[in-house]
């Protein structure tokens, strides 16, 4: 069973569900960071810009996700619903990428916890701009 929304939705609370197993995306930074955050794998469609950057870095960095690179990219071609309906039976059976994408949330939560790699970073960085008398 699947389900369909075209109007605007939190993404968060949809991603926080415990029924979602998998997220077919565009690729866009801000909905994958979301993933990562919830620890959801990604059927990647990237259709412009950055976002087969941003593809290939869950696919090969990330390895939360999978990437079907022959459908191209937005308008390039039809993919017919049987390719998306094969691909998405393979990426729902690929515990792989359950099992990265749970080592993706924990890794997420801890950096922007206290004392996590975003708050330092942070710091050092104020700290410079502070040296510097940017700030």
């Amino acid at each position: 069973m699947g389900l369909v929304v075209k109007e605007w939705v939190d993404q968060w609370q949809i991603l926080d569900h415990s029924a979602v197993g998998g997220f077919l995306s565009h690729c866009g930074w801000n909905s994958i960071t979301e993933a990562a955050f919830y620890g959801v794998p990604i059927l990647g469609w990237p259709s412009s810009g950055d976002q087969r950057i941003i593809a290939e870095f869950v696919v090969s960095n990330g390895g939360f996700g999978i990437w079907k690179k022959d459908w191209g990219r937005e308008g390039e071609r039809l993919v017919r619903g049987e390719e998306i309906g094969e691909a998405i039976k393979e990426f729902m059976s690929n515990e792989s990428l359950v099992t990265k994408a749970k080592e993706v949330k924990m890794a997420a939560r801890k950096a922007i916890g206290v004392g996590g790699s975003s708050e330092i970073n942070l710091q050092k960085l104020t700290d410079e701009w502070k040296k510097s008398q940017i700030i």
